[in-house]
């Protein structure tokens, strides 16, 4: 009876100590001087208040887990009880326990991780306001309920993914918004122009880069997840300040790795959050328009990793302060970090609920992915042809968790080879490697090399197919076979040879886009080049055209030390670097040939602001700037008058509308500075710009893009599909590819483009057709009926002599995202070689 008496006073004890810390801490209205709500917040006040309740509550911890481009930090908190506190590395490693990716049972009554992440899109600016108030809320209740739920759970807060779009957004509104925030949706406030906040530093949409990882932000963010492997993760947006909240279930097409449990669990979730918000009458909507099928969303790829992923979508994008929407009420910040508020906790509370089947659940999914994984393919051989595309997966693999080996040499597999498009039997090579779906990131794996995304709808919110192999351009065997590796792969990295100081030149191949990062590192270190434009064999190795020469005779005389500097540059990237010991070459040209041309540095602009897509634009600056490492000039359009362009070699036009922005005057000077010697490249619907240049150009838009609005159906409820029956939201194509051209150097195995638009231009007549595609290689995603009934055969990329210059076309957007790396290589060979060709 002593002991209970001691034991009730011992908690009630603690009870006081945390009501009076409880006390202590100041809500966000009190820590920022205003009621929130009534202002935006800056990052680095949002930094200085979570931190402030980190230091102050034993609820409490942070983690800083890198910096955005912009030099923000970026940080997670972890909110618990005190006891949860003082063993958070027991309860990741024993999550980890549960997710197969660590030795050992795991307990089943430790915390589950609910992982809540806010304003990945910065000017969904709502997200991080409220993560404030529900991180107050976690860290001073007193309800023994919520008490008992931070008990039952660890709950991951990153308050902020995006910082730099956040602040973007936040410093201009602050600069457009008078003394009172204006309701008027005409007010300028409610408009943001070019380059909203919505994007990060470079421009990209870091909702759309969770599987892909081409942003710093990002690839913070996904290895602390992968250290966790949270059982449900929520990711906060706001949509349209005219549309009601929406939360899961999702809606269709669901891939069908997607398990019914975690159909079943986000239905859960979405009928608790439902309870909470007829009480208070607020509008919402689920199981439309926000699907589960690209893998590269916040809600999807945690999906795909175990997780219960779903998107909240609050109204509110550009409301600012208040906003009049479409039914005469006034939209207003508070009611937006209300709603949030509420589904946030309700979050929290539906997984305590359903703790213990959520639990079992999650360690059945990735049981089942080590012991009998789903998905039609069992063992993946991804071929070594002495590319360094195949290092490039391999990291690839590894940052996402997914294990690999040695495939077993000199044995035979049958399976689906990306490359060709059908069934083929193949025998095993030294260096090859093999990728198992027996391991616990399996369902993911099958996503993210599924050749054929089955669609249970049409109607997608992105694109429809994205398999690793043509990502890359690695040459793939799928196979239904269960195969076992021979051991860790030690190094696939190429090794550079020693300096040779009697060497005439040497030699390296171009074939994959770490070769064009290499190049351009040599051109910074002022290295001087030359390119062969036909076949060489040296010692016995064959060179294709595109192949790289550095020459003694061009070097040696700035610098005596070039060689041993060329070998560590090369070593840098792992590529291989081969000797040529005489000018006098074994089998095609010799070294002083004038087919072996000499390279010249260029010079390179970009074009931007308005009518030009802020996305392209970013995607052209990111490639430059931090994949491969090259300098360029950004330029707005309407600078070109005033400019002098003649110091540039090569001016890039990102996707976008430049008839309106490029006046008579500019388009005279462009073509002046193109005939004289200038390399104009279109990317992507630039190129509806470049078909009407006269008679520089012989680009047409091909007849054929116009659809019969009689072949599709014309009702108002099928208005949807009949607009996507005309589209092509992001299939895969073969292509017809002229490897011997400058503009597809290192493509010798072809091209794979994934076809984003529906803009169909015609072969050029009297110029080269570099790439080409026609329906009949069509090989993996949806493409509109209409649309793919109306191709014939259609460019992809092209040039055109104009006088001294080059026009070049490239119709698709092969720097899409960042992640297409088989199609950044060319890139580089439109920067650096189209421009030098006779």
């Amino acid at each position: 009876m002593i002991r209970k008496l001691f034991g009730l006073l011992l908690i009630l004890s603690s009870s006081f100590v945390l009501s009076i810390q409880a006390q202590q801490l100041f809500s966000p209205s009190e820590f920022l001087g205003y009621p929130l709500g009534t202002q935006f917040t800056f990052h680095h006040q949002i930094l200085d208040y979570v931190t402030y309740i980190s230091e102050n509550s034993d609820r409490v911890s942070i983690k800083k887990i890198g910096k955005s481009y912009e030099g923000r930090d970026l940080v997670l908190l972890f909110i618990s009880t005190e006891k949860n506190q003082s063993q958070l590395e027991t309860i990741r490693l024993n999550n980890l326990k549960r997710a197969k990716l660590v030795d050992g049972n795991a307990d089943a009554t430790m915390p589950i991780i609910v992982w809540l992440s806010y304003n990945v899109h910065g000017n969904e600016a709502v997200s991080s306001e409220a993560a404030l108030q529900t991180l107050y809320e976690l860290a001073s209740t007193q309800d023994p309920v919520k008490l008992q739920w931070l008990n039952e759970t660890l709950v991951v807060m990153d308050p902020c993914l995006n910082p730099d779009g956040r602040d973007r957004y936040v410093t201009w509104y602050k600069q457009t918004k008078g003394i009172d925030a204006n309701a008027d949706p005409n007010s300028r406030e409610h408009n943001f122009q070019w380059a909203s906040g919505r994007t990060n530093h470079y421009y990209f949409d870091l909702n759309r880069d969770w599987a892909w990882m081409t942003q710093k932000e990002t690839q913070a963010r996904i290895e602390n997840y992968s250290e966790w492997m949270p059982q449900v993760h929520v990711d906060f947006h706001e949509q349209g300040y005219n549309e009601p909240y929406y939360f899961a279930p999702a809606a269709e097409p669901i891939h069908p790795v997607v398990t019914g449990f975690q159909k079943t669990f986000q239905a859960e979730i979405g009928a608790n959050h439902a309870r909470y918000f007829d009480e208070k009458s607020w509008l919402f909507f689920t199981r439309q328009r926000f699907d589960l099928f690209y893998p590269s969303y916040g809600d999807s790829w945690p999906t795909f990793n175990g997780s219960i992923g779903m998107t909240y979508e609050q109204g509110g994008i550009n409301a600012g302060l208040q906003v009049i929407t479409e039914t005469n009420d006034t939209l207003r910040l508070t009611n937006r970090i209300e709603h949030h508020y509420t589904t946030g906790i309700s979050t929290i509370e539906a997984a305590v609920k359903g703790k213990q089947e959520l639990e079992k659940q999650f360690t059945d999914y990735f049981k089942k992915s080590v012991e009998k994984p789903g998905g039609d393919y069992k063992s993946y051989i991804l071929k070594n042809t002495g590319s360094e595309s195949l290092q490039e997966l391999v990291s690839f693999l590894k940052k996402q968790g997914i294990s690999y080996e040695k495939a077993p040499n000199g044995k035979s597999v049958t399976g689906y080879s990306y490359f060709s498009d059908k069934n083929e039997t193949y025998k095993i090579k030294t260096g090859d490697i093999l990728v198992s779906s027996y391991q616990a990131k399996s369902n993911l794996l099958t996503v993210l090399f599924d050749p054929k995304p089955s669609l249970s709808d049409s109607v997608t919110y992105d694109i429809t197919s994205w398999a690793l192999p043509w990502v890359f351009g690695v040459e793939t065997i799928a196979t239904t076979q269960k195969m076992n590796g021979d051991g860790a792969v030690d190094q696939i990295d190429k090794k550079s040879i020693s300096s040779v100081k009697n060497a005439q030149a040497y030699i390296f191949s171009w074939d994959s886009f770490t070769d064009a990062k290499f190049l351009a590192d040599l051109y910074k270190h002022d290295f001087r080049m030359r390119q062969t434009e036909l076949s060489m064999q040296i010692n016995g190795i064959d060179f294709k055209p595109g192949a790289i020469l550095i020459l003694k005779a061009d070097n040696i005389i700035q610098n005596p030390n070039y060689d041993s500097e060329l070998v560590t540059i090369a070593e840098k990237y792992g590529v291989e670097i081969h000797v040529i010991s005489s000018g006098y070459i074994e089998k095609g040209v010799d070294l002083g040939s004038s087919d072996i041309k000499f390279l010249k540095k260029p010079s390179i602009a970009v074009l931007s602001g308005d009518d030009v897509s802020s996305s392209s634009v970013g995607e052209v600056w990111h490639y430059f700037d931090q994949l491969l490492g090259y300098p360029i000039s950004i330029v707005e359009t309407s600078s070109i008058n005033r400019m002098n362009i003649t110091s540039y070699d090569v001016m890039i036009l990102p996707s976008g509308n430049y008839n309106d922005v490029l006046n008579d005057k500019a388009i005279s000077k462009l073509k002046e500075w193109v005939t004289n010697g200038g390399t104009l490249i279109a990317l992507n619907s630039a190129n509806n710009w470049m078909s009407k240049l006269g008679e520089l150009s012989s680009l047409k838009r091909s007849e054929a893009n116009s659809v019969d609005s009689n072949s599709v159906p014309g009702t108002y409820a099928d208005r949807e599909r009949n607009y996507i029956s005309s589209s092509s939201p992001g299939a895969y194509f073969s292509t017809k590819t002229d490897a011997t051209h400058p503009l597809a150097y290192g493509y010798s195995k072809g091209l794979f483009s994934l076809r984003l638009n529906e803009q169909l231009y015609e072969p050029l007549k009297d110029a080269w057709n570099v790439s080409t595609i026609s329906k009949e290689n069509h090989i993996s995603g949806f493409i509109g009926s209409a649309l793919k009934k109306n191709m014939k055969t259609n460019l992809i990329a092209g040039n055109e002599k104009a006088g001294k210059g080059n026009l070049v076309y490239i119709t698709e957007n092969i720097l899409f995202r960042a992640f297409l790396y088989h199609n950044q290589l060319m890139m580089a060979n439109a920067v650096f070689f189209v421009g030098q060709t006779r």
